[in-house]
């Protein structure tokens, strides 16, 4: 489960790295005569055109950057999964810009992004495993595959629509507030085909190692064949991710498994146990994971700079 937590840290990381922080708020700010403001207040940057000591302060602040990472990790993972209806998603801007600067305008339209690609990813892992269910039918695994290969499409087609409204926006001549704060939020999604092809990796190694860990507890408590054990662990999941949520995920999380299991036979009166144990696993190791980003520290550059 920590691994999982592990390599979501690396797509926030990879994601926010700071050759692209640079990159992005020099578009943004559209600076020339000095180094970008979000970059300097994030402490990638200093206030100076030395190109040594710039490239110096960068790789503090890269090598210590994954650790700052993991921490937000944890600890939007922990408020996330312990309040209702995804009020907890208000953390992950808030802890950016403690402790990177990064303003809300970045900060909400990549996670908007990693949501987006996690749903993507349950989705294709539920049509998955609903081809499983299909067993021999013919006209099931035909639907199926093509409705997968359409769905598998769809990240790639948002990225090509995103490129293509931002040049859009650019040929403007007469930008307004509304159009600048397009710009700017478009400008924070994936830029290249490289981040693009790396976010949606990480998000689906994270989806990976987590399905196959939760689907592995849950048949620790019940019966059942593991691509069923892998349809409940998405119904959970599912309802993590979608708004339906309630607090500490008490009673949606379960619902959520026992739909999963639902197409396979399985009773809710037999699966609620089990739900219920998973449903403990979750919270065991969120709160652990949440006791853990305690312990790592870190400074936001305000606080560094009042400490010298």
């Amino acid at each position: 489960a920590f691994v999982s937590y592990w390599t979501r840290a690396m797509r926030l990381y990879d994601y926010f790295r700071p050759p692209r922080m640079v990159k992005v708020s020099e578009r943004q700010e559209q600076l020339s005569d000095r180094p970008p403001r979000m970059a300097v207040a994030s402490g990638i940057l200093p206030e100076t055109h030395d190109p040594k000591e710039i490239e110096d302060r960068a790789s503090r602040r890269t090598q210590r950057g994954f650790r700052l990472c993991f921490k937000i990790t944890l600890q939007h993972n922990f408020l996330n999964n312990l309040l209702p209806m995804r009020t907890g998603e208000i953390s992950f801007p808030v802890l950016m810009k403690r402790y990177y600067a990064v303003p809300m305008t970045r900060s909400i339209p990549a996670l908007l992004w990693f949501r987006l690609l996690d749903l993507h990813t349950l989705g294709a892992c539920a049509l998955l495993a609903g081809l499983g269910i299909a067993g021999d039918a013919v006209p099931g695994v035909i639907g199926g595959s093509i409705l997968l290969l359409i769905w598998m499409l769809v990240p790639l087609m948002l990225f090509w629509g995103q490129g293509h409204w931002q040049r859009a926006l650019e040929k403007k001549t007469a930008p307004g507030k509304l159009h600048s704060l397009l710009q700017k939020t478009l400008s924070s999604l994936p830029q290249s085909r490289s981040d693009f092809w790396r976010a949606w990796a990480w998000t689906v190694i994270t989806w990976a190692v987590k399905l196959a860990v939760f689907a592995w507890v849950l048949l620790l408590f019940i019966d059942i064949a593991p691509t069923a054990a892998l349809m409940g662990v998405i119904g959970g999941d599912l309802t993590s991710v979608l708004p339906i949520h309630g607090v500490a995920g008490m009673g949606t999380y379960e619902a959520g498994v026992i739909a999963g299991l639902l197409p396979y036979g399985i009773t809710p009166q037999h699966a609620l146990p089990a739900a219920v144990n998973l449903h403990l696993f979750l919270l065991a190791s969120t709160l652990i994971g949440g006791a853990v980003s305690l312990l790592l520290g870190g400074r936001s550059p305000r606080e560094e700079k009042a400490h010298g």
